[in-house]
């Protein structure tokens, strides 16, 4: 288990386990004809970053639209990593929701990305950091998969 500050935020539906204290926002992204939030909350600690998104939906939840909800954000994380690293993507289920997980790596970044397709939204949890040896990437992954096995809904 990571150590640190177990974050809960009823209001954004989950709970995760941050190697320190996240700040959080809340953004109201419209009112009408349903509210949508942007919840966020993030830290840095030892050089790498971890956060926790929550985009919610501007529509109903069509669970027709996981696969074009969970590809959008792969293509975004692509297009914003491009040649500086190798992305490797993966499905996954998390307590019932469809998921998809990325490891991205090179350039002296390493990473780890869980979003989670969700009624309320795309949850996006991750964890990147630099580094500059072997050791210094083992330590990042490790903690950043700790980061992602914190997550779990209330």
């Amino acid at each position: 288990m990571l150590t640190g500050k177990l974050s809960k935020s009823p209001d954004a539906g989950f709970k995760a386990t941050f190697p320190c204290e996240p700040a959080s926002t809340k953004k109201l992204f419209q009112k009408e004809p349903k509210i949508a939030n942007l919840y966020s909350y993030k830290c840095d600690h030892q050089g790498i970053s971890f956060s926790i998104s929550l985009p919610e939906r501007f529509e109903d939840f069509d669970s027709s639209r996981i696969e074009q909800d969970l590809s959008g954000v792969e293509q975004t994380l692509r297009s914003m990593i491009g040649d500086k690293a190798q992305v490797v993507s993966k499905n996954r289920v998390v307590k019932t929701h469809s998921s998809r997980e990325f490891e991205v790596d090179g350039g002296g970044t390493y990473g780890r990305q869980l979003n989670i397709a969700h009624p309320r939204g795309v949850y996006g949890v991750q964890a990147f950091g630099k580094y500059a040896n072997k050791a210094g990437r083992s330590e990042i992954e490790s903690l950043a998969q700790r980061f992602l096995d914190s997550f779990t809904f209330l």
